[in-house]
Order: C-alpha cells, then structure tokens, then sequence
C-alpha cells in the first residue's frame, strides 16, 4: 500500500495523485527476492529489470503444471519479457501496450531516471523472510488438478486435503 488517497479520483473523476505505478519492487537487502524482477511505469513509460515472468501460463486460461516449477516458481520457458538478471527494457505502453519494442537504447536517459527513482523505492519495500517452500502447496495443486489452492489443513480437518 502506497497510502495514497485517491477517493475523489474514484469517485468524482478528479485528477489522480499517483505518478507513478512501482511492479514488484525488490528490497535493497536482496535484489532476487521471490520474483527476481522488478519495474516502474512513469507517465507512457515502463522500465522492467530482471527476469519478468508472465506466470505458469502458456497459454491464457492454461492450467499450472506443478512438474515443470523449479523454486522459486521459475517459469523460464513461459518468460514474458526476455531480461535476465540485472538488465533492463524499457516501453513505451502508450504505443506499445503489449511491450514488444525495448526502447532503452533509444531514451538511456529516461532509463537511467527510473532506474535512479526505483533505486530510491527499494529501501521502503516491506519483505518479511517467507521460509522455505513449500512441497505440500505444489502436492495440492496436482489434487486441484492443476490449479493452486489452500494445502494447509483448517483447524478441525485431517491432514489430507482433498
């Protein structure tokens, strides 16, 4: 949460507050946390580091398949956009919604401006240690044949999920 109020945005079509949209922001105290990847959208354009997933999905409406996750939740053959660790695209999501067109060769500046304001956000992120994951959860998804789910048992209920 940004504690941004903007409720006479919603309601009576103000002019938003927000300036900016932060996409899952690493801490500063460990830059592969959970996704390994991060980005910034500023007026029509968005810089993405790192490796951007487009989920477990081939495919829209395709289920997870839990054989193919390899911690944490990699997807390498479903990467959305091509980045690797530590490099960086840029769009334009005016003209590009899709983000097909990497334009950080064509604007440097403008890279290195949000790569600066992402720099400044990351000591802000709130990442609590998330342990170990889980073999259940993945076991769980197999059950829900392919879709996640709760795998922890409720108080009351066996230990088996069905």
């Amino acid at each position: 949460l940004d504690s941004l109020d903007v409720w006479d945005h919603v309601a009576a079509g103000a002019k938003s507050p927000r300036t900016e949209i932060p996409h899952g922001l690493m801490p500063a105290h460990n830059l592969t946390y959970f996704v390994g990847g991060e980005g910034i959208t500023v007026g029509q354009f968005k810089l993405v580091r790192g490796v951007q997933r487009s989920g477990p999905f081939t495919q829209p409406g395709e289920k997870t398949d839990c054989g193919t996750l390899s911690p944490p939740w990699s997807f390498p053959q479903n990467s959305g956009t091509p980045c690797t660790p530590g490099s960086e695209m840029l769009f334009n999501v005016f003209e590009d919604p899709e983000e097909l067109r990497d334009l950080a060769g064509d604007y440097p500046e403008v890279v290195k401006r949000l790569r600066r304001r992402l720099e400044e956000l990351r000591p802000t992120v709130y990442a609590p240690d998330r342990g170990e994951i889980e073999q259940a959860a993945c076991d769980q998804v197999a059950k829900n044949g392919g879709y996640w789910g709760p795998w922890l048992p409720s108080a009351g209920e066996s230990d088996t999920l069905v």
